[in-house]
């Protein structure tokens, strides 16, 4: 069976938190103070005749959903100039934008 989960990243925990969700549906979800990060994901469970769940591989990963605020290149630079190797990085591999996450994470965005 085809099972839904949410993973959450919040303040105060070191990996994500993951939960098994009825839908993957944003608005219905009830996050725990301090997250600034979740992502959706399924996996197959099937449950054998003894009780034994297995589990299969984690699949069908949505994007990463962050709080916080996007900036361009050019913002970081001029706004966060101390950010010199966020700065580098962005530089060397092409990134365009990041975002600065409510509990002050800096994340890279994709396209």
């Amino acid at each position: 069976m085809l099972k839904h989960f949410v993973e959450i990243a919040h303040v105060g925990s070191l990996v994500p938190e993951s939960k098994e969700i009825p839908e993957r549906n944003p608005e219905l979800l009830k996050l725990p103070e301090g997250t600034y990060s979740f992502w959706f994901y399924d996996q197959e469970q099937v449950v054998l005749d003894n009780g034994e769940v297995l589990k299969g591989k984690k699949k069908n990963y949505s994007p990463r959903f962050f709080f916080g605020k996007a900036y361009t290149l050019l913002e970081i630079m001029q706004q966060f100039p101390n950010q010199t190797v966020l700065i580098e990085y962005m530089k060397l591999h092409g990134c365009e934008r990041a975002i600065k996450t409510v509990a002050g994470h800096w994340s890279i965005l994709e396209g």
